[in-house]
């Protein structure tokens, strides 16, 4: 019989060590940020994420890869498509786990999978975003909602404004003991001034968002909602001194434009502490104060030195994602961590007992329990998904845009590889700003210069080109020519080819027209995609797609290869020239 329980004690001690190994060292989630990404090299990234997007709602990264995708398909200048994701995520978040004092919770539970709705912060980077995609498409009344949705009640646990701020260890601490108290039927904080000698709840309180107020102050400016506007702005400015500038602008000289200017890799999200139930974020790209330095300039006056207007960061992802109020609260898996000890405690002791006693059914109990305990505390670790898109800082920019040829030079102060120039931006023919999303190049490059799509001029002739003079054979025939095929531009081309160019695309299979793609733009034919839909200009996208040149097309249909080599010329004809 000793033998026995040797046998079953020398099982609970190795079963104890696996669990406890697997505890230690577990995985964590790796967002294995792709590098094209940190290149700003956004088209087949996006296109292949979209392509693998889980389709139901159920699916624990369902709101994460669509807000990823959204992100990164407002920034390769596709807003249009960016909606088509952005639009549910957007409906989920401003209906699902809101708390009764509007402030939000980090996950929803849906057929017992927690599903993915990231913390405080990127709730409301995410409704935003879907703002600012609102807003590129002139819709400026969805884009004042979302900004309104963005600027939630925040969860604020320090009792006394002098005090030090909370580390998070001390919050989830906190929560856990005020809602154990709550669970007793206790007044909460007289049953808790023995933790720490203050009260342990949370206080509900308005937003810092800075961005969020001053995107909804020009939605609402756009709209002719001056005191609306007048107020969002002052709270921008009450959250960060450092915008007064820009809000003065706005609210005295005229503009018909309006960039938002992200830059770098938002900070990671990463798992420690005991059982490794906490979370916080750590820088990827550091912050600084460093102004957006801003020009603008037609490039047919020669000589000329275009000036130059400094821009504050406007927005810290770093220092937004530092802040305990910007944090979810990590009660849940400390409760569930501190169970996990009781549960591992306690059957260690009645293994230990059920062994003394030579009694088989305890010990099996004892080891029950320390399993149970074990796969308790593994399911309360953190949980380290994040939106790796998010950029560390956001620049916003008003301009007045009076002519067509206008280039707009943006560039980081002594960070010279985020220059970019912006070509074929031309005013907007509407009384109502337009505006856009620009994503600077978000790592130092080898030489601390930026890309030449950067800085180059257009190599291709788009939809949105401005001189269209000179027509070029369309890239599929081996020319530089990607404009779409509509009756005007096919107007432009001799008639036995514009009554084929149709008949080629559908041949090759190429989409003309983001519904043609079930409402998303695919990789565009210059980067080995299907599709021939462009980015709209002033973005990234636009710069990084034209600004270079691409290999030639390689057809794929036996019409398209057949009129290829009927257009090569024959020996004859190649002697006589």
């Amino acid at each position: 019989m000793n033998n026995k329980h040797n046998k079953i004690s020398h099982t609970l001690a190795c079963i104890t060590l696996t669990m406890f190994t697997f505890i230690a060292t577990g995985c964590v989630t790796d967002m294995n940020t792709p590098k094209a990404i940190k290149r700003a090299d956004f088209g087949q990234v996006r296109s292949n994420l979209y392509d693998k997007l889980p389709e139901k709602r159920s699916n624990r990264n369902y709101l994460l890869d669509r807000s990823r995708v959204g992100v990164i398909t407002l920034a390769d200048g596709y807003p249009e498509s960016a909606g088509f994701v952005f639009e549910d995520v957007y409906d989920f978040l401003r209906t699902q786990g809101i708390n009764d004092d509007r402030t939000v919770a980090s996950a929803v539970v849906l057929e017992d999978i927690q599903i993915w709705k990231g913390d405080p912060f990127e709730q409301a980077l995410t409704i935003l975003y879907y703002g600012m995609q609102q807003a590129t498409i002139g819709s400026w009344d969805n884009a004042r909602a979302a900004s309104q949705n963005s600027l939630f009640y925040l969860q604020d646990f320090s009792a006394d404004p002098e005090s030090p701020p909370l580390d998070t260890e001390s919050i989830a601490a906190r929560s856990l003991a005020y809602e154990d108290a709550l669970a007793r039927g206790e007044d909460p904080d007289e049953a808790l001034k023995s933790f720490d000698g203050q009260s342990l709840g949370y206080t509900a309180r308005e937003s810092n968002f800075t961005l969020g107020y001053l995107l909804g102050g020009i939605a609402n400016q756009q709209l002719g909602r001056p005191e609306e506007a007048a107020d969002n702005f002052n709270n921008a400015i009450v959250y960060n001194e450092k915008v007064r500038p820009i809000v003065n602008q706005l609210n005295t000289q005229p503009y018909n434009t309006v960039l938002v200017v992200a830059y770098g890799l938002g900070p990671e999200k990463i798992a420690y502490g005991p059982d490794r139930v906490l979370a916080k974020y750590t820088p990827r790209t550091a912050s600084d104060t460093l102004p957006l330095r801003v020009s603008t300039q037609n490039p047919s006056f020669k000589g000329s030195n275009a000036p130059t207007t400094l821009y504050p960061v406007a927005h810290d992802v770093n220092r937004m994602a530092s802040e305990h109020i910007w944090n979810a609260t990590e009660n849940f898996r400390l409760a569930k961590s501190l169970a996990g000890d009781i549960l591992i405690a306690g059957g260690l002791i009645a293994a230990h007992i059920g062994d003394n006693q030579d009694d088989s059914e305890t010990i099996y109990a004892g080891i029950a329990s320390v399993a149970a305990g074990v796969l308790t505390k593994i399911s309360a670790r953190a949980d380290t998904r994040y939106n790796d898109f998010f950029p560390q800082r956001y620049y916003l920019v008003p301009l007045y845009l009076t002519d067509s040829q206008t280039d707009i030079t943006l560039e980081i102060k002594d960070k010279p590889w985020t220059r970019i120039t912006l070509r074929n931006l031309t005013p907007p023919d509407t009384n109502q700003a337009q505006f856009r999303y620009v994503s600077l190049v978000p790592t130092r490059t080898a030489d601390n210069l930026p890309p030449t799509w950067a800085i180059n001029p257009p190599v291709y002739t788009t939809d949105f080109s401005t001189d269209t003079n000179t027509v070029a054979l369309p890239y599929i025939l081996g020319g530089t020519d990607v404009r779409t095929p509509t009756d005007k531009n096919i107007a432009d081309y001799p008639y036995d080819l514009a009554s084929k160019l149709r008949d080629f695309y559908n041949a090759e299979n190429i989409k003309t027209a983001r519904q043609d793609q079930r409402g998303y733009s695919h990789a565009h034919i210059l980067e080995g995609g299907s599709s021939l839909v462009s980015p709209i200009p002033g973005t990234t996208g636009y710069n990084r797609l034209f600004n270079q040149t691409h290999q030639p097309y390689n057809p794929k249909s036996q019409l398209l290869k057949k009129y290829l080599k009927a257009q090569q010329p024959t020996p004859e004809q190649e002697d006589n020239q």
